[in-house]
């Protein structure tokens, strides 16, 4: 194929994930899903070979080709099928990520596989919203090994009843594992019809078209690299992770290999911790892509010849690579974002002209449940400031979703229509960016009213270490959070669950972005 017509092929399939996207919105009930729109949809070939996704949520969609590695190894796939799993230590990234993968057949081959990632806001495990910070991934919630869902599109109606039976609001969990069938249904579809059109009647022109297309990509990624990082270059940087009264080292060494792909080494990397802040490996991938991918051109096909020129290590069981009985859940959403940041700073020093102050470095995670069930629970995360970033706007986004996540806040005529809560004050919050010649964006402020008894968690980074600037840019201030009224607020700590009384407020203030570059101001 020409190069035009491989642009064809990979934004048709990059097209269908996007309809599997919109699929999964349209008809998810919670939400964290609905309009949040915390989940990612791919394409996979029958090797498990990334062929095309959405833009959706970076953190999702650089982990789950481990997953579909594992489902295509491990499982003997049939037509009909639905696969379910969240396993961290079998390719996922933390227990309320769960992914349904469905395999596609033509004329009784393998084609590939579709697969729906979405964050359900409660799987379980010691505190609602699943995102409590526990010494062990038992308290993290319902661990679900890549497992076969449905036959013939059928349900397997125990095992539905296990799983709900162990997650809190069973009906929203319900109908979101529904949505995720229906987008999975979605990328079938859509797959056969690319392969229809590009195949007719002849597999084997497919095949060399895809691994053209993958090949390119390859091709175009070494090429970008080459031009980041010199053959004799190396760089190195640490950042800390905040990890209750602690400070967790995380280290990186960049520089490329022999084939001329970015190895990125954590060896020097804290070991894990007592705590959910433990990364998976494919969590640490996902992040270390999500750099090269910003650094890199935008007309660069994202598939599995760009994966395959990023190559990680890690210690097992280090916080960047969890090991079974690791807790996770901080670590697809805390941990990762410190990943980015320290990446970010090493690749500062092979090229100085690209990379951006840091962010603010957290998700800012959000969630509740309340004394009362029937009241449901709810997850979300919170914006802070962007980086300083040369050649930017003067300042920096303020009070946006960074990085790992690409999420949205939720809107309060939504959250305050679907739960006893009110949103008193939703602000951007002055001050909190570093100043410099390219100015951080500022924070936030958010304050809830529960109307009834809640328990609220809160799971939270950049509270004592600052979003770091560059080449002279002042640090960004980091978040806090309080619990109390107006006027009346008592510091709580970065990461823990409180019991909230009717009438009681939480207010959540999320972090400043770093500046860039020396400012003339005084």
């Amino acid at each position: 194929m020409n190069a035009i017509r491989l642009a064809l092929l990979q934004e048709q399939l990059e097209g269908v994930a996007e309809v599997m996207g919109s699929a999964l919105a349209r008809s998810a009930f919670s939400p964290n899903i609905r309009v949040r729109l915390d989940f990612s949809c791919a394409l996979f070939g029958p090797d498990g070979a990334l062929l095309g996704q959405a833009a959706h949520i970076p953190v999702h969609l650089g982990s789950m080709p481990d997953q579909i590695r594992c489902l295509v190894a491990d499982h003997k796939l049939q037509p009909g099928q639905l696969y379910i799993g969240n396993d961290p230590y079998n390719g996922g990234t933390h227990l309320p990520d769960i992914t349904l993968m469905k395999p596609i057949f033509f004329e009784g081959s393998l084609l590939g596989v579709a697969a729906a990632r979405a964050h359900h806001a409660d799987v379980g495990g010691q505190a609602p919203g699943s995102m409590a910070s526990q010494p062990n991934i038992y308290g993290d919630g319902l661990r679900i090994p890549i497992t076969l869902l449905a036959r013939d599109d059928r349900w397997d109606e125990g095992l539905t009843q296990l799983l709900l039976a162990n997650m809190r609001s069973p009906k929203d969990r319900q109908g979101d594992l529904l949505a995720q069938q229906a987008a999975c249904k979605h990328g079938e579809e859509g797959l056969l019809r690319v392969y229809q059109q590009w195949a007719g009647s002849d597999s084997e022109v497919w095949q060399n078209g895809l691994n053209e297309l993958l090949e390119s990509s390859r091709k175009g990624t070494l090429a970008a690299l080459s031009r980041l990082v010199s053959v004799d270059g190396a760089a190195q940087a640490e950042d800390l992770l905040e990890v209750g009264g602690e400070s967790v080292p995380i280290r990186v060494r960049l520089g490329l290999d022999e084939a001329g792909c970015l190895e990125a080494d954590f060896h020097g990397t804290s070991p894990g911790v007592a705590a959910s802040f433990n990364a998976t490996l494919a969590v640490t991938k996902a992040a270390v892509c999500y750099v090269v991918r910003c650094l890199t051109p935008a007309n660069l096909p994202l598939n599995q010849g760009f994966l395959e020129c990023i190559r990680v290590k890690a210690p097992i069981g280090s916080v960047v690579s969890a090991a079974y009985p690791q807790a996770v859940a901080a670590g697809n959403v805390e941990t990762s974002q410190r990943i980015v940041d320290v990446v970010f700073r090493a690749f500062h020093e092979l090229a100085p002209h690209c990379v951006p102050a840091a962010s603010a470095g957290s998700m800012n995670n959000f969630s509740f449940g309340f004394q009362n069930p029937e009241f449901g629970v709810h997850y979300e995360t919170s914006g802070g400031g962007a980086g300083g970033c040369p050649g930017g706007p003067a300042q920096s986004l303020s009070g946006v979703q960074v990085h790992m996540t690409n999420t949205l806040s939720t809107p309060i005529e939504v959250m305050e229509e679907e739960f006893p809560v009110r949103v008193e004050r939703f602000q951007i919050k002055p001050g909190t960016g570093g100043n410099g010649q390219f100015r951080g964006g500022d924070g936030t402020t958010k304050v809830f009213t529960f109307l009834e008894e809640a328990s609220v968690t809160v799971m939270t980074t950049r509270r004592r270490t600052k979003p770091y600037g560059l080449a002279g840019g002042q640090d960004g201030e980091p978040g806090a959070q309080f619990k109390g009224r107006e006027g009346e607020w008592t510091p709580v700590e970065a990461s823990s669950t409180h019991t909230v009384r009717a009438g009681e407020s939480f207010r959540l203030d999320t972090p400043g972005g770093g500046g860039f570059g020396k400012s003339d101001s005084v």
